[in-house]
């Protein structure tokens, strides 16, 4: 019955979050909080701490903030106990990564070299 179901595109039997989506919410959870704390927190060292310096450090706190909410979104992924609840978060940080990494291979600026830096922490998006 479940793989008739399957087949038929009614998904109501196979609304489970794999295990594989589980770990990657925790793994990306610390690197936002990374973000955040560097962004938000130390607002003035953004030149040293981040792949380039941010001003006015209002920006950088919005930006800082954007990143704790993603932590939000990832921890209740990984808690999550239904896919359809947590999807379209999924699809928006699908489109927003691709888009990003596209356009910042598309329009390079001197941001790029201070991305690559050993200093900074990699740009994300």
């Amino acid at each position: 019955m479940r793989k008739a179901a399957a087949l038929s595109g009614n998904h109501e039997g196979n609304d489970q979050v794999l295990r594989e989506t589980r770990w990657l919410s925790v793994i990306i959870v610390p690197f936002l909080l990374a973000a955040f704390g560097i962004l938000y927190l130390f607002t003035g060292h953004t030149q040293e701490l981040f792949a380039w310096n941010i001003k006015p450090r209002m920006t950088s706190m919005m930006l800082g903030a954007a990143y704790l909410g993603g932590v939000y979104f990832f921890v209740r992924a990984a808690l999550a106990t239904r896919w359809h609840w947590i999807q379209v978060g999924f699809r928006a940080y699908l489109v927003r990564d691709v888009g990003g990494t596209l356009l910042y291979h598309a329009f390079p600026c001197s941001c790029r070299l201070a991305a690559q830096s050993e200093y900074g922490s990699w740009y994300s998006g």
